[in-house]
C-alpha cells in the first residue's frame, strides 16, 4: 500500500502529466488551425490571381478584337478608295471621244475656268493661267493627240 505522501506525489505527477498532455494538445491544435489558415489564405490568393489573369486575358481579347475591327475598317476603306481610283482611271481612259469633243471652240468657251482646270488636271497639263491660256493649252494638247 501507498503511504499518504506517496499517493499525494502520484496524484501530483498524474496531474502534471495530464496538464503537459493538454498543453501539447492545445499547441498541436493551434498549429493545425494556423496551417489551415495559411492554406486558406494561399487558396484565396490563388483564386484572386486566377481572376486577375482572366480579367487581363479578357482585356487583351477585347483589345485584339478592337484592333481587328479597326484593321478591317481600314482595309475596307483602302479597297473602296482603290476601286474608286480604278473606276476614275477607267472612265478617263475609256472616254477619249469626250475629250476630243472638248476641242470644239464653242464647248471650251462655254466652260468655266474651274471646269477647264479640271480638264487640265485630267490630262496632266499645267493648271494655272487665265481662261484663254487654259483653253489654248488644252487645244495644243488636243492637236498633239491627233
Amino acid at each position: 500500500m501507498l503511504t499518504a505522501e506517496e499517493a499525494r506525489a502520484k496524484i501530483i505527477a498524474e496531474k502534471k502529466a495530464a496538464e503537459e498532455k493538454a498543453a501539447a494538445d492545445v499547441k498541436t491544435a493551434a498549429q493545425s488551425v494556423e496551417e489551415k489558415r495559411t492554406a486558406d489564405a494561399r487558396r484565396a490568393v490563388d483564386i484572386m490571381e486566377g481572376e486577375r489573369r482572366r480579367e487581363e486575358d479578357e482585356a487583351k481579347k477585347a483589345e485584339l478584337e478592337y484592333q481587328n475591327a479597326s484593321l478591317k475598317q481600314m482595309i475596307k476603306a483602302a479597297e473602296k478608295k482603290k476601286k474608286k481610283e480604278a473606276d476614275e482611271a477607267s472612265s478617263f481612259v475609256a472616254s477619249p471621244s469626250s475629250s476630243s469633243s472638248l476641242s470644239l471652240p464653242s464647248s471650251l468657251e462655254k466652260m468655266t475656268v474651274k471646269e477647264l482646270k479640271e480638264v487640265c488636271r485630267e490630262r496632266g497639263l499645267k493648271v494655272g493661267g487665265n481662261k484663254g491660256e487654259i483653253i489654248e493649252r488644252i487645244r495644243k494638247e488636243e492637236g498633239g493627240r491627233r
